[in-house]
């Protein structure tokens, strides 16, 4: 399990007042699932979530505005799923995959966005600048 200041999110274990962790034990994986509702002009809106630790990996990916290729090691991978819910009706998913680099934080993101009239698009971001 990893150490909590290793962890990405809040070290307390719990996520905005919603569900906490729930530990598989056949597999070192946590996850998070929950709602979110607001109002808005246009009327209520909720987005249900899960958001999944996966495990640990070596990332390769461009990095600086130079795009020199680098390597983080030992990255917390996690997916990540929305439902966009407007008046009962789903508007809009996304699928995303996120690495997070210890001391670093986001260093990659690779989402999958879909809306309810069949658009999509899929965008791949790396971290472009960081300082200590």
């Amino acid at each position: 399990m990893p150490a909590d200041h290793d962890r990405p999110g809040r070290q307390d274990g719990h996520q905005h007042g919603h569900h906490a962790p729930r530990r598989n034990r056949r597999n070192p994986v946590e996850t998070w699932d929950g709602t979110v509702a607001a109002t808005t002009s246009e009327g209520p809106l909720s987005v249900d979530y899960e958001m999944t630790i996966v495990g640990r990996e070596d990332v390769t990916a461009a990095f600086g505005e130079d795009g020199v290729e680098t390597v983080w090691l030992d990255c917390w991978k996690m997916t990540r799923s929305l439902a966009i819910m407007e008046g009962g009706a789903t508007v809009g998913t996304d699928e995303a995959t996120i690495w997070y680099a210890p001391s670093i934080g986001v260093i990659r993101s690779d989402t999958m966005e879909l809306d309810s009239d069949g658009g999509s698009f899929h965008i791949v971001e790396d971290l472009v600048i960081f300082s200590f």
